[in-house]
């Protein structure tokens, strides 16, 4: 397959690319005891997740240009976004089809971090001990990806069917049924608060009996 098609390599669905991810953690812990049956836990963490992926193609094939399409994809002129065009076939027999090629868009840098803190407090009273607390959490994420960089032709999918009768043969004239480009990167940067609280009692009514109460 990679004969037929040596801009795109070689066939099947085993399209590479390369992600490089880089994680930062950070946790703290206190337990702070002011009786002996008065004590608290506190904890804070702080987790960061960065990512950047780019195709076998990014930085090194400038296949728009090679295929003199460029000035209709002026996304490709990121050599980030170097690579094939993503080719839909339908309706064809033929056992012969395009090599595999991964249709997401690489990513520019991504990053996400999360805000992590929680307190638990804890008292013994009698037969009742007493448990209560809460965490909060923050969420940031920040994405920039684009989509469609590439441009994504399909050939087949027609009203009425193929052109030719065929899809593959279609392909082979250069006879789009539609085609699609992205214009723009999306950015994105998605915040959430997440927010708990419980209370709980367990109550020893004999020695061999205890009740849980709690929300």
């Amino acid at each position: 397959m990679g004969d037929l098609f040596p801009l795109f390599g070689p066939g099947s669905n085993d399209r590479s690319y390369r992600r490089n991810r880089h994680n930062q953690n950070v946790s703290l812990s206190e337990t702070h005891i002011f009786t002996s049956s008065v004590f608290n836990e506190a904890r804070a963490g702080w987790n960061r997740s960065f990512t950047f992926e780019e195709l076998e193609t990014s930085f090194t094939d400038d296949i728009s240009t090679q295929l003199g399409i460029a000035d209709q994809l002026p996304l490709t002129r990121n050599p980030l976004e170097w690579g094939p065009p993503n080719f839909g076939i339908s309706q064809s027999s033929s056992v012969l089809g395009l090599p595999g090629l991964r249709t997401g868009a690489p990513w520019n840098p991504n990053g996400g971090q999360i805000w992590h803190f929680a307190d638990n407090l804890s008292i013994v009273r009698g037969k009742h001990s007493f448990k209560t607390g809460g965490t909060i959490m923050r969420r940031n994420d920040v994405f920039i990806e684009t989509l469609t960089a590439r441009g994504s032709f399909n050939f087949g999918s027609a009203p009425g069917g193929a052109y030719t009768g065929n899809g593959l043969l279609d392909f082979l004239l250069g006879y789009i049924a539609s085609a699609s480009v992205g214009i723009a990167p999306l950015h994105g940067q998605p915040n959430q608060f997440w927010y708990a609280a419980y209370f709980q009692d367990d109550y020893k009514v004999t020695p061999s009996l205890t009740v849980n109460l709690g929300i």
